[in-house]
Formats: structure tokens, sequence, C-alpha cells
């Protein structure tokens, strides 16, 4: 049965074939919006990757009945603009599955006004297909996990409460390769804050390397040096994926280390063990070879008790920074730690003007994403970087840490901050 659906004068109206179909008494019409025709798509587009069985997200968003249980605070959440959470804007430049990350306003009236029906079922016949993206990295060709589960000690007494552990994942290949899609496998969501993927040389691995418990590589000890990163994750992200011959060159002299931040939040996760490790898509070979570059900033302080605390390299000569070759911007990951509150990387023009935006919006720690641009951007020789991060040290932050805030500078611990633009880049101006 087909339906229309209008809204006039704030009242929702029934037209065309439902609306005789219930003036001549033919059965009971479908619902205006029902969970199954209008609802559950919604859920399952925008909300799901983290309100799902075993996700970030409280509740299971699959579900008709949880869905109901929590639809007051659902609909608290969509008002007040906290759900879904935090994305960069695609206003600012559109990214891969900006359509899911971000709520239209006409879907939010879709939510309220099934609410107000008291949120009825519907046929499940009328339920649509959803092309939705997908979750895993379903066509990896190399999985790298350590040998043997980890269990953190927190024992530093220079960083109480975290550790970074880094393992040697030999990759197994005698000719140089390209990484073109990645995703982590994330063992023990508790303990991991986040995780990285880099590359080195054999040389530079420990002679008395033990692969059971890896390498204490916090501080940017051992061989966890970020210059050599491939790839990054955080609570949030989604597979990243290069499917037009694009990739991240490994060499057969090269080892992959997987650098896993792991965080004692509490007790409940004494005793938990890790064994976090990465899924990769290879290519023997693309037509453009990417790049990681870690845009960050390291001297800023960020002042106790301020909400509202704006950092972007100039006040300590850290920025903006001056291109020195020409590149192309393929990805962005931006990435602080609980304080975090928005972020803005732009490009000024070699001769100046007006600036181009690149990734800009409202940062949550628990929704960080890698931005890859559906159109990547040039950047000539000679432009200028402009980063900027904001933090809120303030006592209201529902995520500060302590109960009196104070200073807060760069580092490593989840106690400290960060303030970085992880990029994935071309040499080389787009054809």
């Amino acid at each position: 049965m087909k339906r229309m659906l209008t809204r006039s004068g704030g009242t929702w109206k029934l037209g065309g074939v439902a609306a005789l179909a219930l003036a001549a008494g033919c059965g009971t019409p479908e619902p205006e919006v029902s969970w199954h025709k209008d609802v559950s798509p919604i859920m399952q587009e925008h909300c799901t990757r983290c309100h799902a069985p075993d996700g970030l997200g409280i509740g299971d968003f699959t579900d008709l009945d949880n869905v109901r249980t929590f639809s007051g605070r659902i609909e608290a959440r969509i008002d007040e603009g906290s759900m879904p959470p935090a994305t960069s804007d695609p206003e600012c430049r559109d990214y891969l599955g900006s359509e899911h990350l971000n709520l239209p306003e006409a879907k939010k009236d879709v939510f309220r006004r099934w609410v107000e029906l008291e949120m009825p079922e519907g046929d499940p016949e009328l339920a649509p297909e959803l092309d939705l993206p997908a979750d895993t990295l379903e066509d990896a060709d190399l999985v790298l996990q350590p040998p043997e589960p980890y269990q953190p000690r927190f024992e530093d007494p220079q960083n109480p409460g975290n550790e970074y552990r880094c393992f040697v994942l030999d990759h197994g290949r005698d000719e140089p390769f390209y990484v073109t899609g990645f995703y982590p496998i994330v063992d023990e969501p508790q303990l991991v804050h986040h995780v990285l993927l880099l590359v080195t040389d054999e040389s530079n691995i420990p002679s008395d390397y033990d692969p059971a418990v890896g390498v204490d590589c916090i501080d940017g000890n051992g061989i966890g040096d970020i210059s050599g990163m491939i790839a990054g994750w955080a609570p949030g992200m989604q597979p990243v994926r290069f499917d037009d011959g694009r990739g991240i060159k490994v060499m057969p002299n090269q080892k992959l280390i997987v650098q896993t931040h792991l965080f004692r939040k509490g007790p409940e996760v004494d005793g938990l063990t890790d064994r976090t490790g990465w899924s990769l898509r290879t290519s023997p070979g693309v037509a453009t070879e990417m790049l990681m570059v870690p845009l960050g900033y390291y001297r800023f302080r960020i002042p106790a008790g301020d909400g509202d605390y704006t950092y972007d390299g100039v006040e300590r000569g850290e920025g903006p920074i001056e291109l020195p070759v020409s590149a192309t911007v393929h990805a962005v990951f931006p990435h602080m730690h609980v304080l975090g509150k928005r972020y803005a990387l732009s490009v000024t023009p070699p001769e100046g003007g007006e600036d181009t935006c690149v990734v800009e919006g409202d940062y949550d720690f628990d929704n960080q994403l890698s931005y890859v641009l559906k159109e990547p951007l040039g950047v000539p020789r000679g432009s200028k970087i402009n980063f900027s991060c904001t933090w809120d040290n303030s006592a209201e932050n529902p995520d500060q840490l302590v109960d009196v805030p104070t200073e807060v500078r760069f580092g490593e611990r989840t106690d400290e901050e960060m303030c970085y633009a992880f990029s994935l880049v071309s040499l080389g101006l787009p054809d």
C-alpha cells in the first residue's frame, strides 16, 4: 500500500491510497510513522555503529523494545544536538560516510512524530533495503596480532595508569607492497585508549626483544616513533579504505609495529589482557603513493579551569606551518585527549587571501574519526597550514579526570593532552 505523509501547521496527515483505505474500513492501515518503515532505518544509518550489541554506546538500537525504553533519552539528546556525536562539518569539506554521521532535521522530526504516536511497530514487510557502511575490513588479506595476550601492570611511576606497548609484527612479504585499507582488531576495548600502526627497519629492533611482552614505548622510547606511522585508531573510528589506486608503501626489510595505549580507567580492568592487532588490505602496486604526516603542536599550556582554551601554535612559534613542497591531502585524523572540545585545519594560499577549510568541527574523545576526503585537496608549495585545538579544562567538563583542574601540557598519558592532525598526503598536486 502506498502512502503520502504531509505536514501542515505542525499536524501530520495521511493522504492518497492510505487515507482511502482507512475511510473504506478495509483493515488497519500502516501508521503514518512506524518502526520498520521509518525509524529502524534511521537508527541503522546513524546510530547503530555505536548503539548495538558490544558497541561503544548505551543500548541496542537495533531492537525495537530497547529503542522504546530509551526513546525519551534519545529525543533529548538529538534535541540538544549531542547525538549523533560530534564530527567534522561536511560543509567545510565533504568526506566519505558524512551522510551517515550527521542527522538531518527532517529525520529528527520523523523520530519525534513516532514518539508522539506511541511508537508503533508497523509492518516488517515495509522495511526498506539499506546500503550501510561496513564495520569490518571484510577484504583484508594481511591480519597481524601479537603472539599471545599481554596483561598490563601499570607500574611506571612516571606514567601512572598508562602503558604504551609496542609489538613487532612480521608481515612475511619479500616484495614491496602498499597498504590500501586498514582497521584494528581491538581485543579488549576496556583497556585500549588508541592504537597506531608503524613501520621501522629491522635494524631498530632491540636484540633482546621479547615477543611475549613487547617493548615499553611511551614518550618515544624504543620502537614507537610516530615518524613511521601508517595508520591510527581511536574509539569511534570506522574502517578506512582507498579503492582507487592509493596506498602506503611498506618495504620487505621493514617490520610493522602495533603501538597500543593501554589505560587503567578503574579497578574493573585489573587482570584483563589484550592482544590488539591490525587487519590490512594490501596491493603490490598503486598509482598514488601516500605517506602519513603527523602535524601537531607540543608547547601548549592549557590553563587550569579554562573551559574554552584555543591554541594555534602562533604564540609559541609552532604555527602556522609553511609547506616546503606541493602536496595533496587525502585524509585527516584529528586527535586530542579527553579535554578536547574543537579543532580546525585550514590552508592559506602562498599569495595570501581566503583560507580553504580542510576539516573543522566539535571534538568527542569517544567518537574520533579518520576523515577521507571525497575530493583530495591540492596544496601548493608555500601554502600555510593553520591548525588549532580547543580544550575544556574546567571542573564542569564531565570528562575531567581530576576534581580540581590543573594546568595541562602535552603528553602521552590520558590525563595529559595532544593536538594532532595526522594527515595522509601524496607529493605533488592532483592531475
